[in-house]
């Protein structure tokens, strides 16, 4: 009687059956020997979460999110001015949750997404959150325990004074040098700590 043998071939999704010889075998009996290919890979990382862009300057913007992954190399933070083109502005270390991105324009608003990535790919994003940087010569500073009062800032060679109209609620505070500088330092510690180097 003739021996079957099939083989599922790996390059398509089909049974190709080939006889390969003759062997006396009782009875009716005979051999089907069944090889099956199975590959797989390793996923990309889990998405971030939490997206978070504020403390907003004349030139700068911070970012923080959630690290969700445990496997991945680093996090890619990509941006968008305008037409919904999305490029990529830097990338930070394993387990990094944060980055401030420098020299941008003042008074524009720039929306932001973070992905993880490791050498099976890339995750999916965070969700897009925007800020507006601060109009140059505004002087004013935004921090959200500046809703509940000033308590607990201190200042080098500037004087704060709590005003209206906080990007990020309803109060700003407003930087004014009291000496012949260009440079003032405000302090949280050890929560924040700014350093403005331009004034109006």
């Amino acid at each position: 009687m003739v021996v079957s043998r099939t083989v599922l071939r790996a390059d398509r999704n089909a049974l190709d059956t080939y006889a390969s010889q003759t062997s006396a075998l009782p009875g009716d009996a005979f051999l089907i020997d069944d090889w099956s290919l199975q590959i797989t890979t390793d996923p990309a990382p889990d998405a971030p979460s939490g997206l978070s862009v504020g403390e907003p300057t004349g030139t700068s913007l911070n970012l923080s999110w959630t690290d969700e992954s445990d496997d991945e190399l680093g996090f890619l933070i990509e941006r968008h001015v305008s037409l919904d083109v999305w490029t990529q502005v830097a990338a930070v270390d394993a387990n990094e949750t944060t980055y401030t991105d420098p020299d941008l324009v003042a008074n524009r608003e720039y929306t932001y997404r973070v992905r993880a990535w490791n050498a099976n790919g890339t995750s999916a994003t965070t969700s897009e959150e925007d800020e507006t940087t601060l109009a140059e010569g505004g002087n004013l500073i935004y921090n959200p325990s500046f809703e509940a009062w000033l308590a607990g800032w201190t200042t080098t060679q500037a004087t704060l004074t709590r005003v209206a109209g906080g990007q990020h609620g309803n109060w700003a505070a407003r930087v004014e040098t009291n000496c012949a500088c260009s440079s003032a330092k405000l302090e949280d510690s050890p929560h924040m700590v700014v350093e403005l180097t331009r004034f109006a």
